[in-house]
C-alpha cells in the first residue's frame, strides 16, 4: 500500500512522456 502513490505518479509521468496517449498498456500499468 505504501508504493501505491508512487505507482500512480509513475503512471502519470509515463502518460505525459508518451505525449498524453492513454493506451491499454498504460491503463494496465495504472492497475
Amino acid at each position: 500500500m505504501v508504493n501505491l502513490p508512487f505507482a500512480l505518479i509513475g503512471g502519470i509521468y509515463t502518460v505525459l512522456f508518451t505525449s498524453g496517449i492513454i493506451s491499454i498498456a498504460s491503463m494496465v500499468g495504472f492497475i
